[in-house]
């Protein structure tokens, strides 16, 4: 669905957050004037799919779709590949070093490429402020997206303090965490609009202005936008007891609370199975009380898909997000979610699943018993994960974009 709001919208992005779902949704609706990213491969979806069936680009396969624009027209894709370049170039530098190196280039990259016809352009925190500012000073009005809350770095240093046989801070942790405020101040500075993924992010978005100084009395205007679910789905079939984790198994994702939830199952004698996909340390994964947990790494997308088939019950005991992505993804193929209010999920207590307190593990293991126990309980509850991720698909999501947008559109008129 096309809309003539005269919204014209450069979506400025680092990766391929979402795979590319901003771009596609506002090139549906006819309000994307370009896409600024740095590597990406802007080519026809059936050349990618046949290349990438080849067993010659299987190794490099994953990194390629995830990279792979589609949906958009290749003539308003512009790619800065060198900022890729240049920071894989300086592997040894810290954090502040890297990111100087990718805004600054990809600022200027940007506005080389400049403003053309778009009146909105559409920011993420760290993807080339620097352009922010130049479009701003042409009249063009700035929509930043606060994907994950302000405070994370700081609750992820709580959680370095009391289990550092986990991980380790990393040494330059201090001047990472005077970076990261820098770059949520000059968001709240530059943006016209915030767009918030949940509630949780405007709360902490308010605490964060409050501490300013000088203080910000009033934040930008803000806009609750969720995310949605970018993957196939459909129901699959819950193999019972299986409990599902995705994502980085680290801290703030809270793999250790998960671990002792686990630990205290099989202490009661529920021999459930705890599958754990996605990205780990060897530190923990040989921690003594991760034992109760299978790490199977980094899956493909089909793999992925394949495990949220087969999972009973989708667990994200996370301390810190924008809106987990994950959780929508669990959601679409009828999986019941248990997550905390931090997820910043669309989850219902007691409907498409069950909210946890923060650091809980006791609350984490009766929660999964509750559903594996109860089948009347976990079919109601992927029912109502089917119906809710209907609701929470790219189209709605588009629509719910478009016409946060519409109002910086109306201003800039």
């Amino acid at each position: 669905m096309k809309t003539d709001s005269g919204l014209k919208v450069i979506v400025a992005q680092m990766g391929a957050r979402h795979s590319y779902a901003v771009p596609r949704m506002l090139h549906k609706h006819g309000a994307l004037s370009r896409l600024y990213t740095d590597s990406c491969i802007a080519t026809a979806p059936v050349r990618i799919a046949a290349a990438l069936s080849s067993r010659l680009y299987s190794p490099l396969s994953g990194k390629l779709r995830r990279r792979s624009v589609h949906g958009i027209p290749a003539s308003i894709v512009f790619s800065a590949p060198m900022v890729n370049i240049r920071s894989a170039l300086a592997f040894s530098a810290t954090l502040n070093e890297r990111y100087e190196v990718e805004n600054k280039m990809f600022g200027r990259q940007m506005i080389g490429w400049g403003t053309a016809d778009a009146n909105v352009v559409y920011g993420m925190l760290g993807s080339g402020v620097p352009f922010w500012r130049y479009a701003k000073d042409r009249g063009l009005k700035i929509a930043a997206d606060v994907f994950i809350t302000p405070l994370w770095h700081r609750i992820v240093a709580r959680e370095y303090e009391a289990f550092p046989d986990w991980e380790d801070a990393p040494k330059e942790a201090p001047a990472d965490r005077v970076l990261i405020d820098s770059l949520s101040r000059e968001t709240i500075e530059a943006a016209d609009l915030l767009l918030c993924p949940s509630p949780a992010v405007l709360t902490d978005l308010k605490t964060f202005a409050g501490e300013l100084s000088p203080k910000f009395d009033n934040l930008p205007p803000a806009a609750i936008v969720p995310y949605a679910s970018v993957v196939r789905s459909g129901k699959g079939t819950p193999m019972p007891g299986r409990v599902l984790f995705a994502g980085g198994a680290n801290l703030r994702k809270g793999i250790h609370y998960l671990a002792k939830a686990a630990s205290i199952l099989k202490g009661c004698g529920h021999h459930y199975e705890f599958r754990v996909a996605g990205m780990v340390s060897n530190r923990i994964r040989r921690h003594p009380a991760t034992h109760a947990l299978n790490f199977l790494g980094h899956l493909s997308k089909e793999r992925m898909e394949e495990e949220f088939r087969c999972a009973d019950i989708f667990v994200l005991p996370t301390l810190a997000e924008g809106s987990a992505s994950v959780v929508y993804e669990a959601l679409a193929f009828g999986v019941p979610a248990i997550t905390t209010q931090s997820a910043g999920s669309v989850v219902t207590h007691g409907k498409e699943g069950l909210i946890v307190p923060e650091r809980d593990s006791d609350a984490i293991a009766m929660a999964i018993e509750k559903i594996v126990r109860n089948r009347g309980l976990r079919a109601a509850m992927a029912e109502a994960a089917l119906a809710t991720a209907a609701n929470f698909d790219e189209g709605s999501w588009g629509n719910r974009l478009v016409e946060a947008l519409m109002v910086l559109a109306d201003d800039s008129l």
